[in-house]
């Protein structure tokens, strides 16, 4: 995990934004404005742990590593690289959260098509909250 906008700058973000990194075993929301250079004033602004919320920080990041097929199921993961305040379970693919109030989610990714199919091919990732659809992306 990065640990600053630099961090992320090094392994190849260009893009301006929110973005979260490590800091002393926590996670912290930065915001990286990479039209800067690394030393300029306002290259990184940090946001805190829990930009304007009340609850503690609940964060995960979680990864795959095997292929992933089936369709309608959660998504498992073999590897929880963050599971601050253990709300993700990796064997259901379920995060709960602890409190009440917004949440933000952020996925990535790699679909792998074969060269040629007679198939439309399709990845679509859907976000459930008990059950229901909230949101969906496709690709």
């Amino acid at each position: 995990m990065p640990s600053s906008c630099e961090d992320l700058l090094h392994i190849g973000h260009k893009l301006n934004g929110l973005h979260l990194i490590t800091r002393v075993g926590t996670v912290e929301t930065v915001y990286c404005d990479f039209s800067k250079s690394p030393k300029d004033p306002g290259f990184e602004k940090s946001l805190g742990f829990g930009y304007d919320t009340r609850s503690t920080p609940t964060y995960f990041y979680v990864q795959k590593n095997t292929t992933f097929s089936t369709t309608n199921v959660p998504i498992t993961f073999e590897i929880g690289k963050v599971n601050v305040g253990k709300a993700t379970d990796l064997k259901t693919g379920m995060f709960t959260s602890p409190r009440t109030g917004k949440c933000f989610f952020s996925f990535t990714g790699l679909a792998r098509f074969p060269a040629s199919s007679a198939y439309k091919l399709r990845l679509g990732v859907g976000l459930y909250l008990n059950g229901y659809l909230h949101g969906r992306g496709w690709i």
